[in-house]
């Protein structure tokens, strides 16, 4: 059921285990020996530990039974590689900065449910980051990006197939324009990057990201991590201006199904 540190590779868990019950009642595992079990590597349907506990039933409800080791839960792997437009210098072909991306897992369906999300940094040299999911069990999912002053940007059409606890899943959004849905990414040198400016988070660069970019400028704004200061240098400026600009003019948006 789950051993991961047993020699025998076969029994390294990997399975799906909920939505079993009991008298009317959640019981994803009921163990009714004294013996105890191992149950590592497997996934409850829940990523939380707690919440994982209250649906197995083993020595802490009853102290004749044994227990259950069901620690630790399973997770999918997702290795992905993205730039941001602005923050990547193509000359020397390195991100401005480590900066924050945060992943959601949306279902392949309408309404395209989020299923989990995870957070990582993008190393600025491999421009990769691991991303953890603990929450969705396997299927196929879209991988939507998010960082805090760019266009939310979507994987391509159909998805990508996740398996809980398997191989990581590595996916390259700076490889080819047609990694985005609807092909929503921008050229820089030889990379694609996710399109910078939307300051505001409302999914398409316009004017009131605009708006917000002159009062930074018109302050003199100066500082880390602030949203309008595109490229990353520190300040609020035309150069920042510029880039917005361009990418408002041609209406620069999220594009999902």
């Amino acid at each position: 059921m789950g051993n991961i540190s047993n020699a025998d590779t076969t029994d390294i868990g990997l399975n799906e285990i909920y939505g079993n019950g009991n008298s009317g009642k959640i019981f994803d595992l009921f163990n009714n020996t004294v013996d105890s079990i191992k149950a590592e590597n497997n996934f409850w349907g829940s990523g939380n530990a707690d919440t994982v506990e209250t649906h197995i039933f083993h020595k802490t409800d009853s102290t004749v039974l044994g227990f259950v080791d069901y620690l630790p839960l399973r997770s999918a792997k997702l290795n992905l590689k993205i730039l941001m437009e602005a923050m990547y210098d193509n000359s020397l072909d390195i991100l401005t900065r480590k900066d924050t991306v945060t992943v959601y897992l949306r279902e392949t369906s309408a309404p395209y449910i989020v299923k989990d999300s995870a957070k990582s940094a993008i190393d600025t040299l491999s421009f990769n980051g691991t991303f953890s999911f603990t929450n969705a069990p396997s299927g196929q999912y879209y991988i939507v990006a998010r960082h805090f002053n760019t266009i939310e940007t979507w994987s391509k059409a159909g998805g990508e197939s996740f398996v809980s606890g398997g191989n990581i899943l590595s996916y390259d959004m700076t490889s080819s324009v047609s990694q985005a849905y609807g092909s929503n990414l921008k050229l820089k040198g030889t990379r694609y990057c996710i399109y910078s400016g939307d300051v505001d988070q409302n999914k398409i660069v316009d004017a009131s990201d605009l708006s917000l970019m002159d009062n930074d400028i018109i302050f003199g704004l100066t500082g880390d991590r602030i949203a309008s200061d595109l490229n990353a240098d520190g300040i609020v400026d035309v150069t920042d201006l510029s880039l917005m600009d361009n990418n408002s003019a041609v209406s620069v948006a999220t594009i999902n199904p």
